[in-house]
């Protein structure tokens, strides 16, 4: 387990930076989203080869059980912020560079009743940090872009790529390693600092 772990660290970072090569503008898609995690997955496998001879098989029971909402867990508070938010008369939407069966797990885990719009990339057509996927987000929420916060974990994703659309941007800290490149940019350790 320890080994297999040790190796999925070393894949995800490998595997972004080939996608990313591969599709220079960011396009996304389910079959995008999905090859993507079948290249991601062989690559975590190829040191061990029974898992490897097996790799299709444990790809699709993976796929069956993330693309449900009880693999997840919200942060603690998830509910009450999102649903604080709303009585405050905040529009709140998700964007996110997944496939589009974030929209059942957010449905199955109640918290896509709490936003006013979610956005994948695969129904933007673009990953985040690409502008595309930003201004159908805008749209959604119904603001000029100066007046939207963007909030994300991400700095070159969420932070950069939401500044680069003309929105404001808070990062989210996860970890002692996260400090960001521009100290001018709001930073929370915890959503529930948003209602602050």
């Amino acid at each position: 387990e320890q080994e297999f772990r040790a190796r999925l660290a070393e894949a995800w970072p490998k595997a972004t930076s080939e996608y990313r090569s591969a599709h220079l503008d960011l396009e996304s898609s389910d079959e995008l989203e999905r090859d993507a995690w079948r290249r991601f997955t062989r690559m975590a496998a190829e040191p061990f080869p029974e898992l490897l001879r097996r790799h299709e098989e444990w790809l699709q029971r993976l796929f069956r059980h993330f693309d449900e909402a009880p693999a997840w867990r919200p942060y603690p508070g998830a509910h009450e912020l999102l649903a604080q938010l709303r009585r405050r008369g905040v529009v709140v939407g998700v964007v996110s560079n997944w496939h589009t069966s974030l929209h059942q797990i957010l449905e199955g885990l109640a918290l896509k009743p709490l936003c006013h719009f979610v956005l994948t990339s695969a129904d933007a057509g673009r990953k985040k940090p690409h502008p595309r996927i930003f201004e159908q987000a805008v749209r959604l929420a119904g603001f000029d872009p100066g007046d939207i916060v963007h909030v994300g974990d991400s700095w070159d994703d969420d932070v950069e790529g939401a500044r680069a659309a003309g929105l404001e941007a808070i990062f989210v800290r996860r970890g002692p390693s996260a400090a960001p490149p521009d100290p001018g940019v709001p930073q929370i350790d915890r959503l529930a600092q948003l209602l602050d």
